[in-house]
């Protein structure tokens, strides 16, 4: 595996696992916006003195905006979470990226720090007129105390296991005096009390200080931060609790202690409190609608999955195990009696969790995500993982519910026979795979021979990942068949340009050469393409769609080249140009976005589907866009 390879892998990898809106609150006090569906919060802008909540955080597109400041990077407005952790603590670019993967638990390739200066990094500029001063750069995530001087890495961990206990009691019996929050799991999802008692089930009630009757000075008591049962504001250095007005999942480890914790938001409306940084009155922020405890050193999400411990007895007596997306589906299918679900907390499958379920004497293992597009892009990036984990004596099965449907709802939907039976009609990794390779033809950049390439490129890749020893294994030799096949039926099929809907091939085809060699630079260099494409979120509105497909193209370029391996290293010189070709993204993408919308209306008048003022209004505005 080549190093430029790895490298690209990091990135990928954390900007998967890395969430903006949990990395931009521990800053920022994000409010969600009234009335929003998509995860989108505002909050005042930490760049510039704002009186009043400027800032704009997009859980589902995973950028941020600032209305009223270049709160990015090189002028821009914005930027993704790498951008704003470069931003507000003066990083580079592999500096950025590495303080996330320390903070989501992945692991940096040997080289990523040893040579800076070959980042791919636009480099911070001077701080922009009219913004803040940078800020300090955050400590490492550990908070060692003198009593931790000479413990060894367990004994560590026993001793935040002491205050980790006590909040843990502490929660329980707030929950079972919340009318709230049992009235939202038993009545609300309903969660029967028997179900819910073998669960670690708390409630942290809405206000700073839950955590006074048992710790009344937080600051005198360090574990509390290294736990992640508190934080503490940059602005006042005032401790307070971690979790607030949330219900609360006990995530445990093999003994069966609460090491961390899941946290569902009990109400979705605006509230009035008192603030964490001064007391004064104001609406509180209500924060993303699940929220994980910190990595600690009792805690990291990589390799514990919520469930296990209590579906451990189940899956070692059927040797079959369920993996879900989340805490209330695995709480969901108990309270069904499928007592064999374990939950990757919102994220992909990891490598870690699936040789913890092999352990446990799991032997078949299924694969059940929510019907919608999150849940399809989940099983899609568990193949990878599954892949390098791969033995002949664990069978994988993949269900994917219909309708965009919940576990829990498809069985109140239709019975638990039903669910039984999807499991049983489940996808093995051979029909998978197929699926897989299909999934990724159609989505090939603008040409046939790109998409053949490219699709070439995916199927050693993925087949490359099979550890050695197993690569002469019956299953294994019929994945090779299968791709080879695939891949020649496949190629068939794009050459015929049966592999693309008519509406969006045509659109493809009729993009400007310019906006073709930008496809091509960002697949050739995808961490850069990475770092400028807020200008397509900025400047494309993708009810267009001319610029739907530009959108979807672009991103799909970076995913391509973040997974493939460079194999001509040695032409740099078609580097430059790439990197020429990026550096004017902003550029080309306005030049774009103002001709294919005049374009866009022209034919929506000549169909009478807007009036010649709509008409003319459009014209004038983008006449005025070009000018500026």
């Amino acid at each position: 595996m080549s190093v430029n390879y790895e490298h690209q892998r990091f990135v990928k990898q954390v900007m998967e696992a890395a969430d903006i809106v949990d990395v931009i609150s521990e800053v920022v006090a994000l409010k969600a916006r009234s009335g929003a569906r998509s995860n989108s919060y505002m909050g005042k802008c930490p760049f510039h003195a704002d009186r009043s909540p400027s800032f704009s955080v997009s859980g589902e597109k995973q950028l941020y905006h600032c209305f009223g400041c270049d709160a990015g990077l090189n002028g821009k407005q914005g930027g993704d979470v790498i951008t704003f952790v470069r931003r507000q603590y003066d990083m580079k670019f592999r500096e950025a990226v590495d303080y996330l993967g320390k903070r989501y638990g992945i692991q940096a390739p040997p080289t990523w720090l040893a040579d800076e200066r070959g980042a791919q990094s636009t480099g911070v500029k001077d701080v922009p007129a009219g913004t803040l001063g940078l800020k300090a750069r955050p400590t490492a995530f550990q908070f060692e105390t003198k009593e931790d001087d000479g413990l060894s890495p367990e004994q560590r961990k026993e001793r935040l296991l002491e205050p980790m206990r006590k909040a843990h009691a502490l929660y329980a019996s707030l929950y079972d005096s919340s009318h709230e929050a049992k009235n939202y799991l038993e009545n609300v999802r309903g969660i029967s009390a028997q179900t819910l008692a073998r669960f670690a089930i708390g409630f942290a009630p809405n206000g700073f200080d839950a955590l006074k009757p048992i710790y009344p000075n937080y600051a005198a008591e360090p574990r509390l931060l290294e736990a992640g049962l508190v934080k503490r504001s940059e602005k006042t250095s005032r401790y307070y609790d971690f979790f607030r007005n949330r219900v609360l999942f006990g995530i445990r480890d093999g003994r069966g202690d609460v090491v961390a914790y899941g946290g569902r938001r009990l109400q979705d409306s605006e509230s009035t409190q008192s603030n964490d940084q001064g007391g004064e009155q104001e609406q509180s922020f209500q924060g993303p609608k699940y929220l994980n405890s910190p990595d600690s050193p009792l805690f990291n999400k990589r390799e514990l999955l919520f469930g296990l411990y209590e579906a451990q007895p189940r899956i070692s007596t059927t040797a079959q195990a369920i993996v879900v997306e989340g805490y209330m589906d695995v709480i969901g299918l108990a309270n069904h009696g499928i007592d064999n679900a374990v939950a990757s907390m919102g994220t992909a499958i990891t490598g870690e969790q699936i040789q913890l379920l092999i352990r446990v004497g799991a032997k078949h293992i299924y694969f059940v995500m929510d019907g919608d597009m999150a849940g399809q892009k989940a099983m899609h990036r568990a193949l990878e993982p599954l892949l390098q984990n791969y033995h002949p004596d664990v069978r994988i099965g993949f269900v994917e519910l219909p309708d965009s449907l919940d576990p829990d709802e498809y069985i109140r939907a239709h019975s638990v026979p039903a669910f039984d039976q999807a499991l049983s009609d489940s996808l093995d990794l051979q029909q998978f795979f197929a699926l897989y390779l299909e999934h990724w033809a159609q989505t090939g950049l603008d040409s046939a021979y790109s998409q053949t390439r490219s699709l070439e490129h995916e199927i050693n890749r993925l087949l490359g990942l099979i550890p050695p020893h197993f690569q002469h294994d019956p299953g294994v030799l019929a994945l090779h068949q299968l791709a080879n096949t695939q891949l020649q039926a496949l190629t068939e099929r794009i050459a015929q340009g049966q592999m693309q809907r008519s509406e969006d091939q045509q659109l493809i085809v009729q993009l400007p050469r310019y906006i073709k060699q930008l496809l091509i630079a960002a697949n050739r260099l995808p961490i850069l393409a990475l770092n400028q494409s807020v200008a397509l979120d900025t400047l494309l509105d993708r009810t267009i769609p001319a610029h739907n497909v530009l959108y979807k193209q672009f991103h799909l370029a970076i995913g391509m080249g973040m997974n493939r391996s460079k194999s001509d290293e040695s032409a740099s010189h078609l580097d430059e140009v790439a990197k020429q070709v990026l550096t004017s993204t902003d550029r080309l993408v306005h030049e774009f976005a103002i001709q294919s919308a005049t374009d866009y209306a022209k034919v929506q008048y000549a169909a009478g589907e807007i009036s010649t003022q709509e008409h003319l209004e459009r014209l004038d505005k983008h006449a005025r866009m070009r000018e500026n």
